[in-house]
């Protein structure tokens, strides 16, 4: 639920702000596994609820057969190679925080050598609490290890074909994500534009436009970093924005 109204969310910001927004919606189906042990894909339930919640059906293209955050990764970077009529992508992954560490983890490798997309994970508040969150994050921490220690499967494939072993190992690869001084202004630019549709919201604006000003006029050379808020916690945006 909350990624879901996340996703509405940004889709109608970005929408509002003139991009070309896509949503991608993930997650497949299996009775022998424990994410979905049913006949019907997971995203086949996740585009209901965004109908619910306002998306048109035009704007919600067939999901993701994915059973896991691999999968996720190496299908999203699949998409993205097929389109040829974009110039550039920001993929925007929403997901739990719990999780969120592995999603920038696996994106972040196995997008990094597609120089027209760039990918931003953004974490939505936990579904759950107490011992089961718990259990989570230990899943996550042990997930994490394996994943760079002993890679299996089609994530190892995918390692060795595009020769990313050592990048794979490496802790960055989940750090914080680092927005250059001009994307940060246009973002700032856009939730601008988004937020003057509200009235209350104009004449707020007015008032404070030149605070706004100032702190956008920084060096062109200097970075900020964004760091994923704790009340904040896998669907994908992309821009063309696609959101999973």
């Amino acid at each position: 639920w909350h990624r879901a109204k996340k996703t509405v969310s940004l889709w109608k910001s970005l929408k509002s702000a003139g991009s070309d927004v896509q949503i991608l919606m993930s997650g497949g189906a299996d009775t022998s596994r424990f994410f979905n042990p049913l006949e019907t894909s997971h995203w086949r339930f996740v585009r209901e609820v965004l109908l619910h919640l306002g998306v048109p059906s035009a704007e919600l293209p067939d999901g993701l057969e994915a059973l896991h955050t691999v999968d996720e990764a190496l299908m999203s970077r699949a998409h993205c190679l097929d389109m040829k009529d974009v110039d550039t992508v920001d993929l925007l992954v929403i997901t739990s925080e719990f999780h969120v560490a592995r999603a920038r983890h696996l994106f972040n490798v196995a997008l990094r050598d597609v120089p027209s997309v760039e990918v931003l994970v953004l974490a939505v508040p936990n579904a759950c609490d107490g011992e089961k969150l718990e259990a989570y994050l230990k899943k996550e921490r042990e997930t994490m290890k394996c994943l760079r220690q002993k890679p299996y499967g089609a994530w190892l494939d995918f390692l060795r074909e595009h020769h990313a072993e050592a990048v794979n190992e490496s802790h960055q690869q989940c750090e914080p994500f680092v927005m250059s001084s001009h994307r940060a202004d246009l973002l700032r630019s856009a939730f601008r534009d988004t937020l003057r549709c509200n009235k209350s919201c104009r004449r707020r604006l007015a008032s404070k436009e030149e605070v706004f000003d100032s702190s956008s006029s920084r060096s062109g050379d200097e970075t900020s970093e964004v760091r994923p808020s704790k009340d904040c916690g896998v669907d994908h945006v992309q821009k063309k924005p696609r959101i999973h």
